[in-house]
């Protein structure tokens, strides 16, 4: 299938554009915001990955991944990492890990 590219303006003397996706605000429920990588038929599907910019000359950007508060009769949303199901040899694994520090803490 075709390719798309979503990418804000770049600027040499101050801050880049920024990008936002946000779904609609709902009468009832508010709109949902899903990212997919494509189906594989034959090899692997698509990865999907987030990642935060780099910073040339100072720290890179940070990444927060977060449910929003509840409202006053509500709870806060659920948050789950997970892998997919295997039907012939194991299962996908996740690791959490900090990078390699010179001169701080890792």
């Amino acid at each position: 299938g075709g390719a798309m590219t979503l990418t804000a303006g770049e600027s040499t003397a101050g801050d880049g554009g920024a990008v936002t996706v946000a779904a609609g605000a709902g009468a009832t429920a508010g709109g949902a915001v899903e990212i997919s990588a494509g189906v594989g038929v034959t090899t692997a599907g698509g990865a999907v990955t987030v990642s935060s910019g780099v910073g040339t000359a100072t720290s890179s950007g940070a990444v927060l991944i977060q449910t929003s508060n509840s409202g006053t009769t509500g709870v806060s949303g659920n948050m789950a990492l997970k892998t997919g199901t295997s039907t012939s040899g194991a299962t996908g694994s996740y690791t959490v890990t900090t990078g390699d520090a010179a001169g701080g803490l890792a």
